[in-house]
């Protein structure tokens, strides 16, 4: 299984991997809106080379899909912190005992 390791460490230091993993990916959808908005920005006034639109509007989903990833991120980095328990379905099972 995957989590072997992480399973057989002490409980404070799953909690400390728990924390930097979340906030890692917090960190990533924060990078990814933010050099998404760049390309964006780029792109306004560039022609998509098919469709007569900016070539910006490509770039949208990655936008939203970015901000979408990041709210998820950071519910689930402050469950990390506050000491709440995440499933990988992404449930809060509330307080460890």
């Amino acid at each position: 299984q995957m989590d072997y390791v992480y399973r057989r460490l002490p409980r404070p230091m799953q909690r400390v991997i728990s924390v930097l993993t979340e906030i890692a990916i917090l960190g990533f959808f924060v990078l990814l809106v933010v050099k998404a908005f760049d390309l964006y920005r780029l792109s306004e006034r560039i022609r998509h080379p098919v469709f007569p639109v900016s070539n910006a509007v490509v770039v949208i989903p990655a936008i939203v899909g970015g901000i979408l990833g990041a709210v998820v991120a950071l519910r689930r980095s402050i469950d990390a912190v506050v000491g709440a328990e995440v499933h990988s379905d992404g449930e809060s099972g509330g307080e460890r005992p």
